[in-house]
């Protein structure tokens, strides 16, 4: 990660996932090789999620405006298996679930899911929460029927690419013109 907008923006939304997902790791590696462990109730960790979500949302306020800006590596684990472009598999409570994170909002996500998750036997959900701190919407999608768990990836990896294409055309429409 050598663009520090980049990083800010895959730290925002690493830790929005290290905060809801239940039992999630959040591991951090600078370029100068340090490294951190961000969890709840883990004893090697230096930061549980909340802390590290707040230090992001106040980085200005707390005279650490680059804080993150010089992460290498940013990895998920703690029961996610990451199935790539930003989709990670869990298995919950209640069956097989996916997590990814979003710069859309909760309404653009939601349409997005209604143009994208539409799932004609009702064996899929999808659950969003919202961080407008962090300006980041959290995605769960659940198989809640075990006609779902087959088409759990799919639904999923649609929804997030629905989300990827909204996020490029709403930066479009805000980047400056040349």
């Amino acid at each position: 990660m050598t663009d520090p907008h980049d990083a800010a923006r895959d730290l925002r939304l690493a830790c929005a996932l290290a905060h809801t997902v239940p039992g999630a790791t959040l591991s951090l590696t600078d370029t100068s090789g340090g490294s951190l462990t961000v969890a709840f109730g883990c004893l090697d960790s230096a930061l549980d999620p909340c802390q590290l979500r707040w230090a992001i949302v106040n980085r200005d306020r707390c005279g650490v405006p680059r804080f993150g800006d010089d992460l290498l590596d940013i990895r998920l684990h703690g029961g996610l298996v990451d199935l790539g472009a930003g989709l990670y598999a869990r298995r919950g409570p209640a069956g097989d679930e996916r997590w990814f994170a979003t710069l859309l909002d909760h309404a653009a996500c939601t349409a997005v899911i209604g143009r994208c998750a539409a799932d004609p036997h009702d064996a899929t959900s999808a659950t969003l929460r919202p961080d407008p701190d962090l300006g980041v919407t959290v995605v769960q999608i659940a198989a809640v029927h075990p006609a779902g768990a087959p088409r759990i990836d799919e639904v999923a990896f649609r929804v997030l690419a629905g989300c990827l294409v909204d996020e490029l055309l709403l930066a479009a429409t805000c980047e400056p013109g040349p």
